[in-house]
């Protein structure tokens, strides 16, 4: 029984040209490609990763403990950077959406596991696993 029955992807607009898209991961292993700005494949795709790169994408997430991750508010206020949107749908049914303001480069002292160092770690290794670099 797979760990996520959907995952997600997105990156969102900055005052500049950032990467825009949204990537949308099955457990089956179908996903669709959305690039909308300053990628190199504008519009859809769709593809297929193996169950290997699945087992992959499920590790990743048990080791950051993805499901219990507590992303604080920030008191940061400005909107020049883009944000790595990441979304999971376990198989339970419970989903999870984590917006990462990449503006924010607070890490959380307390608790160097769950830092936002780690949180771009996970969000680079997924778009490494997915292969995104030929689209981006």
């Amino acid at each position: 029984m797979p760990l996520f029955t959907e995952l997600s992807i997105s990156r969102t607009p900055c005052y500049g040209e950032c990467p825009v898209y949204e990537v949308v991961v099955h457990h089956d292993g179908e996903v669709k490609w959305t690039g909308h700005e300053f990628v190199d494949h504008l519009g859809e795709s769709h593809f297929r990763i193996s169950p290997e790169q699945v087992k992959q994408i499920e590790t990743l997430l048990e080791i950051f403990d993805y499901r219990s991750f507590c992303y604080p508010e920030s008191d940061v206020f400005a909107t020049d950077q883009p944000s790595c949107i990441t979304n999971v749908v376990f198989k339970d049914g419970f989903e999870k959406e984590i917006d990462h303001y990449l503006g924010d480069s607070q890490i959380n002292p307390n608790d160097h596991q769950h830092s936002f160092e780690n949180l771009e770690k996970l969000e680079e290794k997924l778009e490494q696993i997915l292969g995104l670099e030929k689209y981006i």
